[in-house]
């Protein structure tokens, strides 16, 4: 069993050794994700990119940032567990589209959505 197994096992055996399966259906675990994003976010608010560093050199503030990003991870394996969904195969498969989507040729050092690359070429 690789990292990734063992932590969705264990999350699993938390979440249902204290009978929550049944609170995290899609809706919630999906409106749980946006105020866990908040959450994060939050420590990131006006921050200039100088108290960033700071704020990652910084233990007790890395931590906090790190919990946050940990309840992130865990609604992500609840929402995809009660999907049926293989996070890693998805995640291997939304690579693949990308890279589809954003050859480097067209797409290096730019930041627009896929659908202006699209434009551009059909303009040419």
């Amino acid at each position: 069993m690789n990292g990734w197994e063992k932590l969705c096992k264990e999350f699993r055996e938390f979440r249902d050794k204290r009978d929550w399966k049944k609170y995290h259906i899609p809706k919630d675990v999906s409106l749980a994700l946006f105020i866990e994003m908040g959450e994060i976010a939050e420590n990131f608010l006006w921050k200039t990119p100088r108290e960033i560093e700071e704020l990652k050199r910084n233990y007790q503030q890395s931590e906090m940032v790190a919990d946050e990003l940990a309840d992130v991870l865990f609604y992500l394996i609840s929402l995809a567990d009660s999907l049926d969904i293989d996070l890693i195969k998805a995640g291997e498969n939304k690579l693949r589209k990308n890279r589809e989507k954003y050859p480097c040729e067209k797409v290096k050092g730019k930041a627009y959505k896929y659908t202006h690359y699209r434009k551009s070429s059909a303009d040419s």
